[in-house]
């Protein structure tokens, strides 16, 4: 994992590099593996309570600079625009070099056209072709794994992917349940190819469809059109069943960080970090006492952000990155709709340490 720094902005660019297999495989090595250069937009809420409905207050807070604005992310393409704008200043990137876009999220600006195909065409993306993916708060797992699967096939050479969700909204603020659970945010990565021996090294990513029920949006589909009705019942914004799929987020975030610990002969004495999605703090908990790990080796920041979907990972690296050090071994994890879940094993690529 190769970092790069500029005084000239206060982001943080890491590019996510991805293996391409050798010529010859079968007389190659599998190294699976990924350095990743970054830049993130973060977002916190905090509510108040007004004549009985939540007023929000919203901060949006680039790397260490908080400022406080009077809205929420207004439009995703023209956030992940920005990102990846600056990752191609300060990286010195030429846009006719990218071969991909990913974006990742579960609040497009457009059933269709894609985001993704907006920022190619905003950015001057010539020669990359690009697509949506919906994977709920596992956006960032999938969209690793897929993009750097079209490395590893040694046709690309240069990937973008970006996790965004503008969680605000599709949440009800009269809904106690929810809404002081989100945030919007956004993060955006380069992947290229690396052949050394650091990076993504296994990830394990899993489906149930039998999750529909206790986590969805109910309306707004082909099932459920628009209408007066879907629009005064309320049946735009997030449903969950709170207990129901704390239920299956313990289990499966639990029992897939510790499959994959196992298959790569991980032992608590051996995993330096847990970085698990950061929506409930119980849940973070049940991974790490799974996996056997003390709460000193689990990154946590659910406490300044909430659950900002796609975006929880990246933002907990940037928060702890001081902390790592070359070489040490990370699971990540996260749980999301669907059922979607899954555990990617990280051998970290550099010393952290900020400037």
């Amino acid at each position: 994992l190769m970092l790069y720094r500029t005084s000239a902005r206060i982001f943080q660019k890491k590019i996510l590099r991805a293996p391409v297999f050798p010529k010859k495989f079968q007389e190659a090595q599998r190294i699976m593996k990924a350095s990743f250069n970054g830049l993130w937009y973060k977002f916190s809420v905090v509510s108040d309570t007004i004549n009985g409905v939540l007023k929000p207050f919203c901060h949006y807070i680039f790397i260490s600079i908080s400022v406080c604005l009077p809205n929420y992310i207004e439009i995703v393409y023209c956030v992940d625009f920005q990102l990846i704008e600056t990752i191609f200043i300060s990286t010195g990137s030429n846009p006719d070099d990218i071969d991909l876009v990913i974006v990742a999220t579960s609040t497009p600006d457009y059933q269709f056209p894609s985001i993704a195909s907006i920022l190619c065409d905003k950015l001057g993306l010539k020669n990359a072709f690009a697509f949506d993916m919906s994977a709920a708060c596992c956006g960032f797992l999938y969209m690793m794994e897929t993009a750097a699967n079209f490395i590893r096939s040694g046709r690309y050479k240069k990937v973008i992917i970006v996790g965004a969700d503008k969680m605000s909204s599709i949440v009800n603020y009269t809904d106690r349940a929810t809404v002081r659970l989100f945030g919007d945010g956004a993060a955006a990565f380069m992947m290229e190819p690396t052949t050394e021996e650091l990076g993504v090294m296994d990830a394990m990513l899993r489906t149930d469809g039998k999750g529909l029920p206790f986590l969805h949006l109910k309306a707004g589909g082909s099932v459920c059109p628009p209408s007066y009705f879907t629009i005064d019942n309320h049946m735009h914004y997030l449903y969950q069943e709170g207990r129901t799929v704390f239920k299956y987020a313990v289990s499966n975030m639990s029992d897939i960080s510790a499959a994959i610990a196992e298959k790569n002969n991980l032992t608590k004495d051996t995993i330096d970090w847990v970085v698990a999605h950061q929506a409930n703090l119980r849940i973070i908990d049940a991974v790490a006492h799974r996996l056997e790990v003390p709460h000193e080796k689990v990154l946590i920041n659910i406490d300044r952000y909430g659950n900002t979907s796609a975006g929880t990972l990246p933002l907990c690296i940037w928060d702890f990155e001081e902390k790592l050090k070359k070489g040490d071994n990370l699971i990540f994890t996260a749980f999301g709709a669907g059922f979607t879940w899954g555990a990617v094993y990280v051998k970290w690529g550099y010393d952290g340490k900020k400037q």
